[in-house]
Order: C-alpha cells, then sequence, then structure tokens
C-alpha cells in the first residue's frame, strides 16, 4: 500500500478479464486491492476494509454502478470514485451528482488511470 493510501482501491466490474488486468496493475503500484464481480456481491460482502478509492464499472447486471455510487453518497460514504465504461456517455450529470472524479471509457491506458486514483487519493 503506498503512503498516501489508507485503504484499498475497490475495484467492481462484472467482467473478470477487466478485474484481474486492474488488480495486476495496482499491486504492481504497492495498492491495496479488494474486486468484487457486481455492486450486488460488493453490498452483500461482510467486509470491513476501509477502501480509499472506487474503480466502478457503469453499467453491470443487477445493481449498476452509478446506482451504487447513489446508495453510498445516500448513506454518508464520501469514498472518491472512478467510473469505467465500454459504452455509453461519459458525460451525465448524474456523474457529477454523484462527486464522481471521472469517468473513462475503457480500456483505459495504465497512465490515464493511474493519474485519476492519485487524483482521487490526494482528495479530488
Amino acid at each position: 500500500m503506498t503512503a498516501a493510501t489508507e485503504g484499498s482501491i475497490c475495484i467492481i466490474d462484472d467482467d473478470a478479464d477487466v478485474r484481474n488486468s486492474l488488480r495486476a496493475l495496482l499491486s504492481t503500484h504497492d495498492f491495496q486491492v479488494l474486486d468484487f464481480p457486481s455492486a450486488d456481491a460488493y453490498l452483500a460482502s461482510a467486509q470491513s476494509e476501509a477502501i480509499a478509492c472506487f474503480l466502478l464499472d457503469v453499467q453491470m447486471p443487477g445493481t449498476t454502478g452509478v446506482e451504487l455510487l447513489e446508495h453510498l453518497r445516500d448513506n454518508g460514504v464520501k469514498t472518491p470514485a472512478i467510473f469505467l465504461t465500454a459504452n455509453g456517455t461519459t458525460r451525465s450529470s448524474r456523474f457529477a451528482r454523484a462527486g464522481v472524479i471521472a469517468v473513462l471509457r475503457k480500456p483505459v491506458s495504465d497512465e490515464e488511470l493511474l493519474k485519476h486514483i492519485r487524483v482521487a487519493l490526494a482528495g479530488g
């Protein structure tokens, strides 16, 4: 874990290849990583580890990434979030209202993703 990170980077994406790739990238940069195949799996988990930043897929079966973040915000969770999307727009008033750091189109370059994670960890 980096000195600036108090908690894990939490990846929530229904694509196992995306989760594995992001986990490998972040682990090589000394981040602690949690990952879940869906927003519903995250919500059902009893994980109590602190989350420093969420990486959320916008569209997933069941609860979407946007719905998850809105739920978290409604419950007082202010953890920074970055959305990843393979389709659809990267601009939405819903993203802005939820306080999203960035909305990035997949596949995202390692450098771009790491840049936005650093911004999130620095407080947005």
